[in-house]
């Protein structure tokens, strides 16, 4: 659709552009056909000169036409929508592929141990709008290296990472019956999701299933449980 609209705005220039030359030419033919006879001649080549500024012009404008449209979709590859609205870049930096690529198993193991005791402990993953800046700060890694430890170590971008604890919070809670009292979006909101739409998104990506259908389980189970159980209670 862009690459049309950018064609269809260059052509009329190009068109222009030949428009003008032509008139240039036959401006030159009338104006030097007053001081000589071969005016054929002079049309003749004033028109050939129009036209070949206008193919140079043309050619001009579509290779940098070409080039620019290169440069868009090499962007809109290394982008995505996440699922709070924002961008984010789902194909790792080449700057943070290195780092990744040079991280030693025992640095990973130690990045690894650190983020997960600091992420079990203070649940920092609860806040909204908990971004890898704010991670880097409290566990003292540097971005990068924070972003080249979850690309390698996990095959995850941030967002689907610190979204995993968000999900498991929401299952347990769920499971410990807090939908009794409390919506999922009441739930979703309290394990740090923005709104609904991007609880429900990452959490069937994670789990496979949506909020409710994780929910109409637990109550199946949960029923089945309280039966077996007063059967047994009958039978004693």
């Amino acid at each position: 659709m862009n690459t049309v609209y950018e064609l269809s705005a260059t052509i009329p220039g190009v068109s222009i552009f030949i428009g003008g030359n032509i008139l240039i030419g036959n401006w030159f033919k009338w104006a030097i056909a007053t001081t000589t006879s071969n005016s054929s001649v002079i049309l003749l080549v004033a028109n050939r000169a129009a036209m070949l500024l206008a193919c140079v012009y043309a050619l001009v404008a579509l290779f940098t036409l070409l080039k620019n449209r290169k440069k868009m979709i090499t962007g809109t590859q290394q982008l995505k929508v996440a699922g709070n609205g924002s961008y984010t870049i789902t194909e790792p930096d080449k700057k943070i592929d290195k780092i990744g690529r040079f991280l030693s198993e025992e640095k990973l193991d130690h990045f690894n141990f650190a983020i997960n005791k600091f992420l079990a402990e203070k649940k920092p993953f609860l806040q909204q709008k908990y971004s890898l800046r704010d991670l880097s700060v409290d566990v003292d890694i540097s971005t990068n290296y924070l972003s080249a430890f979850i690309n390698r170590y996990y095959k995850v971008n941030y967002n689907d990472f610190i979204n995993s604890f968000r999900i498991s919070h929401c299952k347990v809670m769920i499971m410990n019956g807090e939908w009794k009292y409390k919506t999922l979006e009441a739930i979703a909101s309290e394990a740090g999701f923005n709104n609904r739409n991007t609880f429900t998104a990452a959490f069937k990506k994670e789990t496979g299933q949506n909020p409710s259908e994780f929910l109409k389980r637990i109550k199946k189970d949960q029923q089945g449980n309280r039966s077996l159980a007063n059967k047994k209670t009958i039978l004693v």
